[in-house]
């Protein structure tokens, strides 16, 4: 029984098991967690990441129960190892020495912490029997153009094409002669092709340039062949003629600008990268970008999304690493705050951010969720006419308690603003109050005489003043697009638009089928059958499972939904395939059609979703 601050008692139950994540290595001498792909083998063969629960007493009998429970496979290699993740920069695991009373709950608790566990055999390797992926329809990863092999005469990506001869058992090929296939190009050329001023992308940008005269708007697209990214670029102040200067200026050697992301092992490495990026003032972010993974195949838009989604991945959560994490947002869910950080601030961090965000918006890119709605007044007042006045008294109308990072401050307000008026405040609240009255600069006598004052005052140090630095240092990164100035003038739907609340960020069942087109439906009632199952359960956003979110990032590269011109298309794999695979520069997913049951199409479609949503290795 736990006695509350009211005096009442309430039963409060208490957990006597302790639960941790393990992944099953197959070699008994790995030391680095398993690739993307072999985690997709090891998934065919039914070797999946397993969450165990333990009684928090067990020895070291009831831990090898409970792991061979988990891995029956490990009962046939002559036992066992536990690993756990290392430092956040490296990927090399780190060995949980065996203590002489063997694997108890206590010792892996004190060991492994919050960290993911990982087993490997110990005499014997495991041998994996998966459905093999050798047909490269099943991977997202290949964007190459297909040829038909000569024996076979299946369609093979030209990039697989020699791993396929060695298994193909068709017959030998030298009895034909070579076939020459000329490349198509990139996505991007092949978008431009065609002007085409769709309804719905011109209207969208009639909405968000409002202030311009409609045929201002039309003739921007048009200059731009159709192109919305450019189009933008335009009605924020740059020319066509600017847009070319500046683009060879980047890259002289071609006339389009081109970010490569030199991805390295890990996240964090790849978000520094995109920091490093950032922070590079030669950059020009109303150049039309051109990005390159380093390791794969895929050109074309589907990358550039994939880019600005691990960029802003990067403005959400911040960066990991030995040391204390850099953050550069805190608080609620729609009461985010730029954190206040000196020693990111004189790295030109903040303005890396801003820079991040603008250029995301100008490209279509993801957008920042869950912002305070303080933040989002203090900016456009700050771009119209200062936050002197008139501005700074909206500004702190706007404040609420929830915007106020500090859970304990909010807690002390809350109280302040509970004593009444003519009653002396306790000298507890007062000692608790004095340090943050201090930081703020206010007067501590106001305690007692105005309380008020003492609360607006906190509430607009911590939130405001407090930060004012980092803010105006996003505000001038993103200004470099012209999104500052662009502020002043948007309206009020316009501005939820570009900092949208963070339930937005949430795909709904009926968003993705309004925009789901079948390229037929005749003799694939089972497979769309299943697919709608499919997505009604990704709409759920069950802790742990693949979301409607991993189903957007696999298909489109990006964690939203395009434009309200673009349709997702979904086509039918013909084959013997049981994966599906993207083609995001086309925003086009082939469902595999062989699965008789819903049991098994969830199953596949889990481990994709699961392990490739994202084309970068994040192992």
């Amino acid at each position: 029984m736990v006695t509350t601050s009211t005096g009442d008692q309430i039963s409060v139950p208490i957990r006597n098991t302790w639960s941790r994540t393990f992944m099953c290595l197959t070699k008994r001498n790995a030391v680095t967690p398993p690739s993307t792909m072999d985690k997709m083998n090891m998934a065919l063969a039914g070797l999946e990441e397993q969450t165990i629960t333990f009684t928090k007493s067990g020895n070291s009998d009831h831990v090898h129960q409970k792991i061979l429970q988990a891995f029956p496979m490990l009962a046939e290699v002559g036992g066992y190892e536990i690993l756990r993740t290392g430092e956040r920069s490296s990927r090399q695991l780190m060995v949980i020495s065996i203590p002489p009373v063997g694997y108890t709950v206590l010792y892996l608790k004190s060991t492994i912490a919050s960290a993911k566990g990982y087993i490997r055999p110990l005499q014997r390797d495991i041998v994996l029997k998966p459905v093999a992926l050798t047909d490269p329809a099943q991977s997202q990863i290949s964007m190459s153009p297909k040829v038909a092999c000569v024996n076979c005469h299946q369609d093979i990506a030209m990039d697989t094409m020699r791993a396929h001869l060695e298994i193909c058992g068709g017959g030998s090929s030298r009895d034909y002669d070579e076939i020459t296939v000329t490349s198509i190009g990139d996505c991007e050329d092949l978008e431009s092709d065609e002007i085409n001023l769709e309804t719905g992308a011109l209207s969208q940008l009639q909405t968000i340039f409002s202030n311009l005269p409609p045929e201002e708007v039309r003739q921007a697209m048009e200059n731009a062949d159709g192109c919305i990214e450019a189009a933008t670029a335009t009605l924020l102040g740059e020319s066509d003629d600017d847009l070319i200067m500046s683009i060879s200026g980047i890259a002289s050697a071609t006339t389009t600008s081109k970010d490569s992301a030199e991805s390295q092992e890990g996240t964090e490495e790849l978000k520094r990268d995109i920091l490093g990026y950032y922070k590079d003032k030669t950059c020009k972010l109303t150049a039309k970008p051109r990005v390159r993974f380093e390791g794969e195949e895929g050109v074309g838009s589907g990358p550039i999304r994939e880019f600005f989604l691990c960029a802003m991945k990067l403005v959400h959560e911040g960066i990991g690493g030995t040391g204390k994490p850099i953050l550069f947002f805190e608080g609620e869910e729609d009461h985010k705050l730029p954190t206040h950080d000196q020693s990111a601030r004189s790295t030109g961090a903040f303005k890396a951010i801003g820079r991040i965000i603008g250029h995301s918006v100008l490209h279509w890119g993801p957008l920042l969720y869950g912002l305070s709605p303080v933040v989002k007044r203090y900016w456009t007042a700050s771009a119209s006419d200062g936050c002197d006045g008139s501005g700074a008294e909206t500004i702190l109308s706007s404040i609420t308690l929830e915007d106020i990072p500090d859970i304990d401050l909010r807690g002390y307000i809350s109280q302040l603003e509970d004593v009444a008026p003519d009653v002396r405040i306790p000298e507890q609240l007062k000692e608790d109050l004095t340090p943050y009255v201090f930081e703020s600069g206010l007067d501590i006598d106001l305690l007692h005489s105005d309380r008020k004052l003492i609360a607006q005052g906190l509430m607009m140090y911590q939130v405001i003043d407090k930060r004012k630095q980092e803010l105006d240092d996003i505000l001038k990164g993103m200004n470099e697009v012209q999104l500052h100035s662009f502020l002043a003038c948007c309206t009020v739907d316009v501005l939820e638009s570009i900092f949208p609340t963070w339930e937005k960020q949430f795909n709904t069942f009926d968003e993705v089928k309004s925009v789901s087109v079948f390229e037929e439906t005749e003799g694939h009632e089972n497979t769309i059958s299943f697919w709608f199952q499919y997505l009604s359960d990704l709409a759920k956003y069950e802790s742990g499972k693949p979301t409607l979110t991993d189903m957007c990032c696999f298909w489109t590269a990006t964690n939203i939904l395009p434009p309200r011109s673009c349709s997702l298309q979904v086509k039918f794999d013909y084959g013997t395939g049981k994966l599906p695979y993207a083609e995001t520069c086309f925003y086009s997913l082939t469902l595999p059609t062989m699965h008789k049951t819903y049991e098994m199409f969830k199953k596949y479609m889990d481990i994709v979703m699961l392990h490739g949503s994202l084309g970068i290795d994040h192992s």
